[in-house]
């Protein structure tokens, strides 16, 4: 055979194996192709399903360099073919956006791309590529894939039952249903989509709900003897009739078979001060109760003692829990620092809870103990209205106009008087502390709040509002 005849043959060879390389046949090594060639291979499915629109879906994508050079900067492509656009929010080292990534030979590089679909026409036909300037098969860089999806005209039902967990089993036995508790299922931040009142079994039952996302479900309007821990519970509705079964467990209140009470070794501390809070459990039931924990200052405020977890002990949220044996009482005392933000304030206030789950506050006896920490002068502003309209703001007009206010220190009495001017709006200066407000007139102030916080600057602001309303006779 001449010499030319061989080569030709050898070439034709050659190319006869790539051919099944790039088929998937046979994966030759690197080594053995012709020259330097970058050769990107594309897989992709979507993780989990069905889908609802609205929400995030995952693709996840493989990316093989089964060439022998790595590859330059890869970038990924979305054509949406049929049905409902998928719209693309992220495309992971791939992005078009971005850097792109280059592929090494033998290599796979793992994507996860995520979007969604927002508007409805039908399940998504995709083809989702991976573009290389120097790839030398574009032919098998590009994969078809369907999102299996929930059309938004599916209907489902929601349903479960609220029960008072009498026999402390941790599930609804026979005549445990608490009947006329308010079940409410919303959607969303703030939206009511119905309401279900409980029957004879505690039982509630939605129907024909439109499918989607941020469903939620929670019972309200027990009686004071009982308490749902977990009273909010959140889901999404795809038609398959899963939340048919959601579990409301009330409990006692640990407050009927708990009391606390809580003091402080001083009336009065300079910040940096080490301070002790004294606390008495009582345990009024004939049961031991074991797992007692203590949760403070959950406002945030900083207001409270400077406590490790090791002065709490067994008391921590982390920790076993306190166990108070049937009948009897134990006292703790924890030690603490004053924290200097609460010179600014002038008062020192521990609001703690005693629960079994330091997660939920709920049921739980509660105790304020508070001090004076003195020594610096505030000055703090707010808006005293009547809302003669009911819409629920000051408007111009509404202002308590050229009022006196008496402001008492709860922690050791002083007195301050203010005024308010002709729009209702005053400031009051003296040592910093918290006040209770006395309206001097035929006026009061509307619900609880009834405090006035005289804070040091920086910390000081003037953006307290107080509503009132007469006062009864």
């Amino acid at each position: 055979m001449a010499a030319g005849s061989f080569r030709g043959a050898r070439i034709l060879a050659v190319a006869g194996v790539f051919s099944l390389v790039l088929g998937g046949l046979v994966a030759t090594p690197a080594a053995a192709q012709p020259g330097p060639t970058v050769d990107l291979r594309i897989t992709a499915s979507v993780t989990g399903g069905p889908h609802l629109v609205g929400e995030l879906i995952l693709v996840h994508a493989t990316v093989m360099n089964v060439g022998n050079v790595p590859s330059k900067p890869a970038f990924g492509s979305l054509t949406n073919i049929a049905g409902s656009a998928f719209a693309v929010e992220f495309w992971g080292q791939v992005d078009p956006n971005g850097g792109g990534a280059s592929i090494a030979p033998g290599h796979t590089q793992n994507v996860w791309l995520g979007g969604r679909v927002t508007a409805w026409s039908g399940s998504p036909q995709l083809r989702i590529g991976v573009l290389s300037p120097d790839e030398a098969n574009p032919a098998d860089n590009q994969v078809e894939l369907t999102i299996p999806m929930v059309s938004p005209d599916t209907k489902d039902t929601v349903g479960g039952q609220v029960f008072g967990d009498g026999d402390g089993n941790g599930s609804a036995s026979p005549g445990e249903g608490l009947p006329g508790v308010k079940a409410v299922l919303g959607q969303g931040i703030g939206r009511v989509v119905a309401e279900r009142t409980t029957d004879a079994d505690g039982r509630f039952s939605f129907t024909d709900i439109p499918v989607g996302t941020d469903y939620y479900v929670t019972a309200t309007g027990l009686s004071r003897e009982w308490y749902v821990p977990n009273n909010d519970k959140s889901f999404r509705l795809d038609g398959s009739g899963a939340n048919n079964g959601l579990s409301f467990l009330a409990r006692r209140p640990l407050s009927a078979d708990l009391s606390a009470t809580t003091y402080l070794d001083k009336k009065s501390y300079v910040a940096g001060d080490l301070a002790q809070l004294v606390i008495k459990l009582t345990n009024t039931s004939s049961q031991s109760i074991a797992g007692i924990r203590a949760s403070c200052e959950r406002g945030g405020f900083g207001r409270d003692l400077e406590i490790t977890p090791a002065a709490w002990g067994e008391l921590h949220s982390s920790a076993a829990g306190v166990t108070m044996p049937a009948g009897q009482s134990r006292t703790f005392v924890v030690a603490g620092t004053v924290r200097a933000v609460t010179a600014y304030s002038g008062h020192l206030g521990q609001a703690c809870d005693f629960n079994l789950d330091p997660g939920h506050p709920d049921g739980g006896p509660e105790t304020l103990a508070t001090a004076k920490v003195p020594g610096m002068q505030g000055s703090s502003g707010g808006q005293f209205y009547h809302d003669d309209n009911g819409n629920g703001s000051s408007d111009a007009g509404e202002g308590l106009a050229d009022t006196k206010l008496v402001l008492t220190d709860v922690d050791n009495g002083q007195i301050l008087a203010a005024r308010t001017d002709a729009n209702g709006d005053s400031t009051a200066s003296g040592p910093a502390g918290k006040y209770r407000i006395q309206i001097i007139g035929p006026w009061q102030i509307v619900g609880e709040y009834r405090d006035f916080d005289l804070v040091a600057p920086p910390y000081n602001t003037s953006g307290s509002r107080f509503k009132v309303v007469p006062r009864l006779s």
